[in-house]
């Protein structure tokens, strides 16, 4: 029996399964870093969209209160124009009575000059 060509076949073999378990120790490495990638990538797409939602509820929350403050002053601005309007109503009745109690003095005072 020739034990060269034997050994020969279980330094290959040897070598071959040295080679497979490296292989496969950078397989094995290589899926070990991709799944912490995808668990890193997944964590930042949950915060980035946590942090979109709270934005837009800010946001909302915002446009709401400014919309609530255009309708109040939209309200106080219909009050005010109220108000106005009754006072130059009033004021414009005041300056209709004033005008006829002048002229009803002054027709009485010319009806005092004419008796005396």
């Amino acid at each position: 029996m020739d034990f060269e060509g034997i050994y020969c076949f279980d330094t290959a073999t040897d070598s071959a399964q040295s080679e497979i378990r490296r292989l496969r120790d950078l397989l094995a490495h290589a899926q070990a870093l991709h799944e912490a990638q995808r668990v890193e990538h997944r964590a930042a797409t949950v915060a980035r969209e946590e942090a979109i939602k709270e934005i837009e509820a800010r946001h909302t929350a915002r446009e709401h209160r400014l919309l609530g403050d255009i309708d109040r002053e939209r309200l106080a601005t219909r009050q005010a124009a109220a108000e106005l309007a009754k006072e130059q109503k009033l004021r414009g009745r005041n300056e209709e009575e004033g005008a006829l109690k002048l002229e009803a003095e002054r027709g009485s005072l010319r009806a005092a000059e004419k008796v005396v």
